[in-house]
Order: structure tokens, then sequence, then C-alpha cells
């Protein structure tokens, strides 16, 4: 007997919660189409080859940042270590700083 009480407030549960999960999924899609996420157009190859030609200097590492979509280059100039801040997405240069 407490089974079935239990799937009964499952299915009530769900019954009343279908109209709220439906307008978050709305706002979502209203969202998205007018707000689309940009692809991915730039590869990190060509990222890292061009912040190479900008930079100069050795090229040391990168890592990425994927909240942001931000890749952080390092490169070593006359000995003195620079970051460069890519923007994943479209190559941009964000920033430029060093140690």
């Amino acid at each position: 007997m407490e089974l079935s009480k239990f799937g009964l407030c499952c299915v009530t549960v769900l019954v009343l919660a279908t109209p709220v999960l439906a307008q978050f999924t709305d706002k979502g899609d209203n969202y998205l189409r007018h707000n689309p996420v940009p692809q991915t157009t730039v590869s990190f190859g060509e990222i890292r080859d061009s912040a190479s030609r900008k930079v100069g200097g050795t090229y040391v590492g990168a890592q990425y940042d994927h909240v942001r979509q931000v890749y952080k280059l390092r490169f070593i100039q006359n000995g003195v270590a620079v970051d460069v801040y890519v923007d994943a997405r479209t190559g941009q240069f964000i920033g430029r700083g060093g140690n």
C-alpha cells in the first residue's frame, strides 16, 4: 500500500511541475533563438600560430578556461614569460601580461 501512495505522490508532482518546466524550456529556446551561441571557427593551431607571429619569442604552452572559453598562451621573450589571452571562439586577442 505504501508503494502505491508513493507512486501517486510522484505522478502528482510531475503533473503539477509540467507547466513550470515547460515555461523554463520555452524561455530557454526563445533565448537561444535570439542569442545564438557562437560556434568555434578558429582552430587551436591557428590561434597558436597567430599569437606566435604577433608576440615572438618561444612558445611554451597553453591553458584553456572552458568557462570563459579563453586560451592563455605562454611565450618566453628575452628571458621573460609573456602570457597572451585569446578568445577561443573568434581568435581575437583579449589581453597580454607577463611575470
